[in-house]
């Protein structure tokens, strides 16, 4: 019977800790958005990766992009 209650107390703080983990990154992710600047960009070149993974011999591709801030950000 003391397990169990070793393991409740246990798994409880643990439970705190994720949750409390979750949310401090949530307000950095929020702060980051609410902060950010949108700009257009445009695809200006595909661009070839090769894949390290032994099944995808072929690779990936990615986009190269071209945009502008605004002056002095």
């Amino acid at each position: 019977m003391k397990i169990e209650t070793v393991a409740k107390f246990l798994f409880t703080l643990i439970s705190i800790g994720v949750l409390a983990l979750s949310g401090y990154l949530l307000y950095g992710k929020l702060k980051f958005i609410m902060s950010a600047e949108r700009v257009q960009g445009q695809v200006i070149d595909l661009q070839h990766v090769r894949s390290t993974n032994k099944n995808n011999t072929e690779g990936t591709w990615r986009p190269v992009v071209r945009f502008r801030a605004r002056p002095g950000r």
